[in-house]
């Protein structure tokens, strides 16, 4: 009796073990044909305006965290040695030039420090709220891309093919409603949208477009921190449910099944 327990769990562990790799498989796919749509220039006609505005709000960023990170860490000792004051003039377009100012004596004092990190905190919540909101708003056009490339893979192409993604063909599986009747589209629909977060993606589309650029960043940090736990949920709903099937396929009344 034990060693059938053991066989049946290690069937059900290859059956996940396909199911995931279709996964990963069918995310690669989808994946690479939307960077390829974002990210060649003749395909995208924001490509421009989404990197300046990356890139702007990538340069801030990575000069905030040295300055507010890698500055204290060195000046613990309430001192600044060359070698230091060379490693925080590195990706930090942005307030180098305070350090290059306060250190032309080669030393750096308390009051100089202090007047770095009082210009740097003062500038930074200055600026950061409207280069994000620009970096969003540039972001809007991958949201929908993102949006269609998904619909069409995971729903219109899951309508021809009768449930069968390339990654399912290639470990022979296939999705079916609970009735073992071919899903329709909308359940295709359903299970699409709380398997691969397609909800949020609407919603920071509809906040890009109507929430001001003051209150965008922590409003989308609140979806963002929500679409991991529904993401953790959904994905560990999987393994750890009675027969195997996840949160998504209850809802949608679906199931995966060899063929």
């Amino acid at each position: 009796m034990a060693s059938f327990i053991l066989l049946r769990r290690n069937m059900n562990n290859k059956e996940l073990y396909k199911r995931f790799i279709a996964y990963l498989i069918d995310y690669l796919i989808v994946m690479i044909l939307v960077s390829g749509l974002i990210n060649i220039k003749q395909f995208n006609p924001f490509y421009d305006y989404m990197l300046e505005s990356n890139n702007n709000y990538v340069k801030l960023a990575n000069s905030y965290y040295q300055m507010t990170n890698m500055l204290p860490y060195y000046y613990e000792d309430g001192t600044l040695d060359e070698d230091e004051y060379n490693k925080l003039l590195e990706n930090n377009d942005t307030y180098k030039y305070l350090i290059e100012d306060a250190y032309q004596d080669k030393e750096l004092s308390k009051e100089e420090y202090d007047n770095i990190e009082s210009v740097v905190t003062e500038d930074y919540n200055k600026n950061y709220p409207t280069l994000y909101y620009k970096y969003e708003k540039s972001m809007i056009y991958y949201y929908i891309i993102y949006l269609v490339i998904f619909l069409l893979y995971y729903v219109g192409f899951n309508i021809i093919t009768k449930g069968r993604t390339l990654g399912k063909k290639i470990f022979k599986l296939k999705i079916v409603s609970e009735d073992n009747t071919e899903p329709k589209w909308y359940q295709y629909l359903v299970r699409s949208i709380l398997l691969y977060n397609l909800g949020f993606y609407i919603l920071r589309i509809i906040f890009d477009l109507t929430i001001p650029s003051t209150y965008l960043y922590n409003t989308l940090r609140i979806v963002y921190l929500l679409e991991i736990i529904v993401s953790y949920v959904v994905l560990l709903s999987i393994p750890f449910s009675k027969n195997k099937r996840g949160i998504h396929e209850y809802l949608s009344k679906t199931r995966v099944e060899k063929e």
